[in-house]
């Protein structure tokens, strides 16, 4: 049984409220007087029912006693509870292993506290026959151990021994939802969080701070770049948490305008040629974020060493630092971009009755690329075209001799079938009608083609080992082939002999055949711990290296995920023979070098009854009791007066 208000009972005073009235009330005095013969049969008829008398009222006091008593219980609030489990026989701990977790004053970090809690509470919970579930909340949350007893302890602890704290975030909902599995077996199980950062609303959940008074954090949160006037821009955001401080933030431009780049042990490194370096102090206050800009085209006033290089228009990398701080998270302290020399992309397009409509479209990529690629396009519309040296050849109409094979070649009306294309022409056809949808393919995809016209076309009589992507009459018309060595796309019809030219779907479909045969590697140069990166490749194997990890990728679009903060290496060799390599900066998320972080609330898991039990409410079997006494004591009561 349980009280839901056990200051009720302070009802019982009455208790000795009315004992003492009963002793406070006077004695009966008997006293002899003349009466008539009625009066002395009356008091020997009292004389007779004396001890009755003495029972009744007996009675009536416990009957008052009763009373007060139930009425005692009654605000109490009286309750069989549905579960029979003893409390805090069952603990579920969680413990954050987020980048922000590895703040450290001295020896031991959050996170070495928050085990070493861990494992105290558990072991003092186990030894008193109780159950215990340890989580661990990272970017992807799962159970160290689930609802063990007493004869897992040397399990449990030998788990706890090997754990190390991530470098991402840490996702608490799945958490939670990991907790709630728990609960459904035992809702009484208490639920506690070991971390650094503070809730205001955290009903539900015990949160454990295992932060430290006095700990701090400076860190690079971010870094951008951009190009003005043919000169580079530096965007560093930097901040500092927990303590009010003036930064010294250093910029250092590796390899700045075509310098030269190092090669170590099969993988190209930015080299060791000119360095630019730029210095800035920031007044940090309140744990706001703030901005610091490097205008490589103003350089007076910002202590560089190298200021003879009054503009940078191209970089291997960019190193920024945080100088001579002591905080807790040394790891957020630099920060590394790449993407400042871009890699060539050779386009030759050659023609003996040129036309302006590939022209168009390659210039049209030229803009749209002009952060990935540095652009050479070449038009020849006589003599012979080169057939190496360039990443994309178009011939139109007048074919070489032989195809290409060190990049890719658009074949458009081709007056005949060079070596190497693996096609036969046919008969010129002129017919009028629409174009017909082949087989899927990302290249005719999101375009309307099926309705573009056509009148004239050269049928093919083998095409080995491309796909059809559109069809003319039942023939096809345009083909891709992308082999390892043998990477072509053929029109078989003049452009200016169908509607196709003129059509906005026509530089899309430049465009998709360029990201077909030439992706780039990775969308960006910079990702956070845990991000997803989506990659791909022009040559038939990627090569990935960097902190713990080195592998080859020989299926694209590929995805990667990395788990440890640093700079990799994405390395391909082109069927050019020439090696090009690409470099990401993976950092911790920014938002975990905030180790003052407040977050509003916490979603507690959800715990339900089981099978359905309720307390059981006694407070309507108390109330038939204190009736039935009422009504006993008012018979007594009754009795005596008649």
């Amino acid at each position: 049984m349980k009280w839901i208000t056990p200051l009720g009972f302070l009802g019982l005073i009455s208790l000795a409220v009315l004992l003492l009235i009963y002793l406070l009330k006077p004695n009966y005095q008997q006293k002899v007087v003349s009466s008539t013969h009625v009066w002395k049969l009356s008091l020997r008829y009292r004389k007779k029912r004396l001890p009755i008398s003495r029972l009744r009222n007996l009675i009536l006091f416990i009957c008052q006693m009763l009373i007060l008593t139930a009425c005692a219980f009654m605000l109490a609030q009286p309750i069989i509870a549905a579960n029979s489990l003893p409390e805090n026989t069952e603990k579920i701990l969680i413990i954050d292993s987020s980048a922000s977790m590895q703040a450290s004053k001295g020896a031991d970090t959050r996170f070495d506290r928050a085990v070493d809690e861990v494992r105290e509470t558990a072991n003092n919970v186990l030894r008193g026959g109780g159950t215990v579930s340890v989580i661990i909340a990272d970017s992807a949350p799962r159970f160290l151990v689930q609802r063990i007893g007493s004869e897992s302890t040397g399990e449990l602890n030998t788990a706890l021994d090997g754990l190390k704290c991530a470098n991402g975030g840490s996702n608490t909902d799945k958490a939670m939802e990991l907790a709630e599995a728990v609960l459904a077996e035992n809702p009484s199980a208490e639920v506690v969080l070991y971390t650094g950062t503070r809730y205001t609303d955290a009903s539900g959940v015990t949160v454990v701070d295992v932060g430290e008074e006095g700990e701090w954090n400076a860190a690079v949160l971010d870094v951008t770049e951009s190009v003005v006037d043919g000169a580079y821009t530096f965007t560093v955001k930097v901040a500092s948490y927990g303590k009010d401080i003036r930064l010294r933030v250093a910029l250092a431009v590796n390899d700045i305008n075509d310098s030269e780049i190092n090669e170590q042990d099969g993988i190209s490194y930015p080299g060791t040629g000119q360095t630019l370096h730029l210095y800035e102090e920031v007044e940090c206050v309140g744990d706001a974020v703030q901005t610091v800009v490097f205008d490589t085209k103003n350089l007076e006033g910002l202590g560089g060493d190298d200021n003879e290089f009054a503009v940078v228009y191209s970089y291997t990398s960019a190193h920024v630092v945080i100088e001579d701080v002591d905080d807790c998270i040394p790891g957020d302290n630099s920060f590394d971009l790449y993407g400042g020399k871009k890699q060539k992309m050779r386009v030759q397009y050659y023609s003996t009755d040129a036309n302006l409509f590939f022209y168009g479209a390659i210039m049209t990529l030229r803009k749209n690329y002009e952060k990935r690629w540095d652009f050479e396009f070449k038009v020849v519309d006589n003599g012979q075209p080169a057939t190496e040296g360039y990443d994309l050849y178009i011939f139109e109409h007048t074919m070489p001799e032989v195809l290409p094979t060190d990049g890719v070649s658009i074949l458009v009306n081709p007056d005949k079938a060079p070596q190497g294309s693996d096609i036969v022409l046919g008969e010129t056809v002129q017919r009028e009608a629409t174009l017909e949808p082949g087989l899927p393919s990302p290249i005719t995809q999101v375009l309307k083609l099926d309705g573009i016209e056509l009148n004239e076309y050269t049928q093919l009589q083998s095409y080995d080992g491309y796909e059809v992507l559109l069809h003319f009459a039942g023939d096809p018309v345009f083909l891709v082939r992308n082999e390892e060595t043998a990477k072509t796309a053929v029109f078989t019809f003049r452009l200016g002999m169908s509607t196709l030219s003129v059509a906005p779907e026509f530089p899309l479909l430049v465009y998709n055949l360029f990201e077909y045969y030439l992706p780039a590697t990775v969308g960006k140069n910079v990702f956070a711990v845990g991000e997803e990166i989506n990659v791909n490749a022009r040559g038939p194997v990627l090569t990935v290296a960097g902190p713990g990890v080195r592998e080859d990728l020989d299926e694209f679009p590929a995805k990667l995920e990395f788990s440890q903060p640093g700079t990799y290496t994405l390395s391909q060799t082109l069927i050019s023979d020439e090696t090009v390599t690409d470099y990401i900066y993976v950092r911790i998320p920014a938002e975990q070098s905030n180790i003052c972080r407040v977050e509003h609330v916490l979603e507690a898991p959800y715990a339900e009854k089981n099978d359905g039990l309720l307390d059981t409410d006694l407070m309507i079997w108390f109330a038939v009791a204190l009736v039935a006494l009422i009504v006993a004591e008012w018979v007594l009561q009754a009795r005596e007066q008649f």
